[in-house]
């Protein structure tokens, strides 16, 4: 039982210096992008700069449901990424966590909206319900769907299932 505590100890640990690592890139990396010299002790940053290259910042996107990750996104993100599984019913998840990060927004004094986006595995979507089921999540907020195509050879079912839904 000592080692189990310890484990889940050094994991949250982990995890926090992982979100913190998270916080500290999205407040520098735009920075960077812009052309600026920055100092981050955090991320052990002296006089860094990519030169004078001052492009417009591409998006941020931060995926998590948890609570430092959702604080973060409601902080830094241009969208916030939800993963969606046929193996459970995530339609009430995504509308609980899409309202918790609305109230972060509104604690943050954020005032440009954070993008929702649905992160879909193609594999896990019934061609015969797609369209239903992605239409559930843009009727609940969500503004981009991410189809995630993780096998190869399965161009037949994905031309399949873009027929039904598009």
């Amino acid at each position: 039982m000592v080692r189990v505590r310890t484990e889940a100890r050094s994991a949250a640990a982990a995890t926090e210096t992982r979100v913190a690592r998270l916080e500290a890139c999205c407040e520098v990396f735009p920075r960077l992008w812009r052309g600026e010299t920055v100092d981050d002790p955090r991320l052990g940053l002296t006089g860094a700069s990519l030169g004078p290259i001052a492009v417009d910042p591409p998006p941020i996107v931060i995926g998590g449901a948890g609570g430092r990750e959702m604080e973060v996104a409601a902080r830094h993100a241009d969208a916030w990424n939800s993963v969606w599984s046929a193996s459970r019913e995530d339609l009430g998840q995504f509308v609980e966590h899409s309202r918790r990060l609305d109230r972060l927004c509104a604690k943050a004094r954020r005032e440009r909206p954070v993008r929702r986006q649905v992160q879909m595995w193609a594999r896990d979507l019934d061609p015969t319900r797609a369209r239903g089921q992605i239409g559930q999540f843009a009727d609940a907020g969500a503004d981009t769907l991410v189809l995630v195509l993780d096998e190869e050879g399965r161009a037949g079912e994905v031309r399949r299932l873009a027929d039904r839904v598009l």
